[in-house]
Order: C-alpha cells, then sequence, then structure tokens
C-alpha cells in the first residue's frame, strides 16, 4: 500500500463517520476543486468526481469484476470418533472405493500412522463449521494427523453425511478413510482437509476491497469516465489475491483496485 493510502486508512479507522448506507454531506469538497461530492440521482450513495489531474494524482486503477471457478480447500479440526456415535449416525459410507484403495496405499505400515477405529475404518467427526452444505461429497478429503511430524501421515478420506432423522447429528459431517491397518484412539484430535463444491463465482482482487468501520465490505465502481460510487459486497473467501464474492456488481463493472481507500476520504471528506 502507498503510504498515502496507509494514512488515509488510518484515518478512517479513528474518524467518526456515518452508518454504511448513510450518504455523505456533499459539500465537503466543492464543484471546481479537484475533486467533487454529489448525490447519486435514486439511490442513497454518492459519487464521487474526480478532474483529470486529480485522477492522475491518485494513480487510480481499475478491473473488471470476473467470473471464476472457484476450486476451494479448506483445514478445520475434527476428532475421531468410537462405534458407539457411528452407530447411532447410521453412518453408512458403503464399500470400499477407488478413495478407500488410494488411501490403503498411501497408509504407513508403522503403528503410528492411521488405521481403522471401527469396521476396519478410521471415522472423524468434522466439529462444527457453518458451510457444510458447500462440502464436496464426491471429491476426497484429506485426514491430517496433528502428532510432531504428522504431515507424512496425510491419508485421503471420503466424505459422508449422517441420514436426516431428526436427531442431534443432524446437519452434521463425517469422513471416513478405510482399510486402515492399525487406530486412531477415539477423542484424538486430527485436522481434515475439506473439499468444497466447483462454482462459478464473482471475484475482484482482494485490493479492490476496503471496509468501513462497522465492519461493512465495500467496492468503489467505476460506470463512467472519473466518477466512482460505492458499492456494497459480500465477501464469502480469499484466494491468495482473489476475493471470491456472494454479492458485488455485475461481471464486468469496472472496479478500483489501487486507490479506493483514497475515494472514500474524499467522499466523507477526511483530510480535507
Amino acid at each position: 500500500m502507498r503510504p498515502s493510502n496507509l494514512w488515509i486508512g488510518l484515518a478512517l479507522i479513528m474518524a467518526g463517520l456515518p452508518c454504511p448506507g448513510e450518504r455523505a454531506e456533499a459539500a465537503s469538497v466543492g464543484k471546481g476543486e479537484p475533486a467533487h461530492v454529489e448525490p447519486e440521482p435514486g439511490t442513497k450513495f454518492n459519487r464521487v468526481i474526480l478532474e483529470p489531474s486529480a485522477f492522475k494524482r491518485l494513480g487510480i486503477e481499475t478491473t473488471a469484476v470476473r467470473e471464476t471457478i472457484a476450486i476451494r480447500k479448506r483445514r478445520v479440526a475434527a476428532v475421531v470418533v468410537d462405534a458407539n456415535e457411528v452407530e447411532q449416525t447410521g453412518l453408512d459410507a458403503g464399500p470400499p472405493n477407488e478413495i478407500a484403495a488410494g488411501a490403503r496405499s498411501e497408509l504407513s505400515p508403522t503403528p503410528e500412522n492411521l488405521p481403522a477405529t471401527v469396521a476396519g475404518r478410521v471415522w472423524v467427526r468434522v466439529l462444527p463449521i457453518g458451510d457444510v452444505p458447500k462440502v464436496a461429497r464426491d471429491q476426497p478429503a484429506l485426514l491430517i494427523p496433528l502428532a510432531k511430524g504428522s504431515e507424512s501421515g496425510k491419508v485421503r478420506a471420503h466424505v459422508v453425511f449422517p441420514p436426516i432423522s431428526g436427531g442431534d447429528g443432524d446437519g452434521g459431517l463425517y469422513c471416513v478413510v478405510d482399510g486402515a491397518d492399525t487406530a486412531l484412539a477415539p477423542k484424538t484430535p486430527v485436522l481434515i482437509e475439506l473439499p468444497y463444491e466447483a462454482t462459478p463465482r464473482k471475484a475482484v482482487p482482494f485490493s479492490a476491497v476496503f471496509y468501513d468501520e462497522h465492519g461493512q465490505a465495500w467496492v468503489y465502481t467505476n460506470l463512467e469516465p472519473l466518477t466512482f460510487i460505492r458499492h456494497p459486497i459480500q465477501l464469502d473467501y480469499v484466494v491468495k489475491d482473489l476475493a471470491f464474492l456472494s454479492e458485488g456488481p455485475p461481471v464486468g463493472t469496472e472496479v478500483v483496485t489501487v486507490g479506493a481507500p483514497m475515494l472514500y476520504g474524499i467522499e466523507f471528506g477526511i483530510g480535507h
């Protein structure tokens, strides 16, 4: 981040700003100045309009919102379960499959590495997460022991959902490794790397995203030359430098990737 961006960002955190959605006073920077603010007709937002000299000085850069296939994996906490819990949930992973065969081939013969605990399988309960419906059922997961040096003990598993029965298991998520030769004790904590369904999602560079003091995420759109309007977004997750959105501007909309904090400062009169 450029030094000027950093100071403006710090000022925004410390300043008392209107609540999200409230319109800033349009007279903070008047017409005839290098930048001015005016109401956007028919909305509760403002237009930040720059003179060409101000646009050049601020170094504003933009890029288009794009749609891309999001391939996501996430490591979450889990725990090995015993036979009683498996029986109570009515879980059935079915016959061993290609994932199970792969898991068997990757298991170390040493007793420290991952074995079966119930019916020749390691059963693992994923601790509560909020996006269970997005987990891919047909893609392999990865079980990672937490013991020292455990990265070498990673094995493939597959995802199993409990039957919908009205019991405590509703909404739960389990993973199972078939064909293990030794046992992890019940209640042993592990990590599970879960696969998520690959779906088309809106995406913007993470540098385009900024937050107000209330925690609302925004981008600045550039629909007309030298004119910028704040747009609320819902940020789902970030992969490297790409932010995937559950809500945001239409695909193809130009958004500001360099200079958004400075536009925010202009809109709300910070530093002017």
